[in-house]
């Protein structure tokens, strides 16, 4: 028998963990059940829609690159329960492509949402892709407990959004108004300070406890009117992530062992299929975004703006690879 932690007795395994993992006690018992609690995942295909953080909106299509190489620097945190025998949390980061296709970056399983727990998952995570000031990471979460004060440990003063949606079943749980509703999303989607001032006046004037609820929260943590150019994205809600967990639902149900091998088995068969859709690709602009450029331009021939900026963007696609869309 070799002395793998595979072939060592549970009390040996604990011995194991404590020398590895420089931990002793609670901890490192917990370590030792639930093995390693970091799974990192990096693209390894040729054809990767990679972000470029050059371009107008970060929407070439390279040939090569992991998710440091070949995603936008935005990066969803998430926790999902599991149902199994033992219980615990399944903690996410998931990225997204130039072609907006889900990258889950780094996934590992932990006995309950603490910061504790949080600040191990994103050391891990933050020794896999680098440095957060160099490579300027935005992060996006629900607020989850013990996950902003771990971010904080972490990596002090990093960039971060709030989910509006979370944001906005808190607020609905406490004020059930319809009209309050579209004025938050007014609020959460406004585009410049005048609009974001003006939706502010209006939440204040239908409910002054919402307003001072949401006054609490930094502009740039979620109204478009502020966010970072740099990440070339303005999604308000933590979509990412929860379409991630929907999409796993079935697996977390099993034991942590079968389910971290199917997941593992998932992810590997999402990104070959990623792969596969793109081989035959040659254009520079990633297909979604080129998608996207067609419904602006039907937009135009309809006679909603100018028969210049029709042009404009009628030649964009036309024009060489150094012009992008996000």
């Amino acid at each position: 028998m070799n002395n793998t932690p595979l072939s060592l007795s549970l009390a040996k395994l604990k011995g194991h963990v404590e020398r590895e993992r420089h931990c002793t006690g609670s901890l490192a018992r917990r370590r030792t059940i639930q093995g390693e609690r970091h799974c990192r995942i990096k693209g390894n295909g040729s054809q990767v829609a990679s972000w470029d953080h050059h371009s107008s909106q970060g929407a070439t299509l390279r040939r090569d690159g992991t998710f440091k190489a070949g995603c936008r620097p935005f990066i969803v945190l998430d926790g999902t329960f599991l149902k199994g025998y033992f219980g615990g949390q399944l903690l996410t980061a998931v990225g997204q492509d130039a072609n907006n296709q889900l990258f889950p970056i780094a996934y590992g399983v932990v006995d309950a949402e603490t910061r504790e727990n949080w600040r191990f998952f994103l050391e891990e995570l933050h020794t896999d892709i680098g440095d957060y000031n160099e490579n300027g990471w935005v992060f996006m979460f629900d607020q989850q407990k013990g996950l902003i004060p771990a971010l904080q440990d972490v990596m002090p003063g990093v960039k971060h959004r709030f989910c509006c949606m979370h944001m906005w079943r808190n607020l609905n749980k406490r004020w059930k108004d319809k009209e309050l509703k579209g004025a938050f999303w007014q609020y959460a989607k406004a585009t410049t300070d005048q609009e974001f001032k003006d939706a502010m006046a209006n939440v204040k004037r239908i409910n002054k406890q919402a307003w001072e609820y949401l006054d609490k929260f930094e502009q740039e943590q979620w109204s478009r009117s502020k966010f970072s150019e740099w990440p070339k994205v303005d999604s308000l809600t933590s979509n990412n992530c929860e379409s991630f967990n929907s999409t796993i639902v079935g697996l977390r149900e099993k034991s942590i062992l079968t389910m971290l091998e199917e997941l593992r088995f998932y992810i590997m068969k999402t990104m070959a299929t990623h792969k596969d859709a793109l081989m035959a690709y040659t254009g520079h602009i990633a297909p979604i975004q080129v998608s996207r450029l067609e419904k602006e331009k039907n937009k135009l021939t309809t006679g909603r703006h100018s028969g210049v900026v029709m042009m404009n963007i009628t030649n964009l696609k036309s024009e060489s690879g150094n012009i992008e869309s996000g």
